[in-house]
């Protein structure tokens, strides 16, 4: 009885060892996709030190980028990405502070996998011969 016993905890000590391994092996470093979305937010424009300088300084050329925003997390949200991470950093193509010259000049943008703009003119030709340079896929 004693070696039943001593064997069936062995047996249960060597599959739950197993069992952690082979989940820590698929958990351990999953890679991590960074996506950047831009839109011309104009949030220098509404806000002042994060506090909103006037509700009528939400004007109507927000919404669409505010749109455009709540559709990209609707997508991010839904994608199947079976054991895959996303990471999205929103930029505000219109920001006084940390324009796209400036992202572009410090490599805050060197490390994204993917960049994803509603954008137009300069900031268009900007994004897209960074995204060329740097081998990133851009939307």
């Amino acid at each position: 009885m004693r070696k039943r016993f001593l064997y069936l905890l062995m047996l249960m000590c060597f599959f739950k060892s197993n069992f952690s391994i082979a989940q820590s092996a698929v958990d351990a470093n999953p890679k991590v996709y960074k996506v950047a979305v831009f839109a011309p937010l104009y949030l220098d424009s509404v806000f002042s030190y994060s506090v909103i300088r006037s509700e009528k300084s939400i004007t109507k050329c927000i919404m669409p980028a505010v749109k455009f925003g709540q559709v990209a997390q609707i997508a991010f949200d839904t994608m199947g990405l079976y054991n895959e991470h996303v990471e999205a950093f929103i930029y505000d193509t219109k920001s006084y502070s940390q324009p796209l010259s400036w992202l572009i000049k410090n490599k805050l943008l060197d490390s994204i996998d993917l960049m994803i703009g509603a954008v137009k003119d300069i900031d268009f030709k900007q994004l897209a011969g960074f995204a060329l340079q740097k081998n990133i896929p851009f939307i």
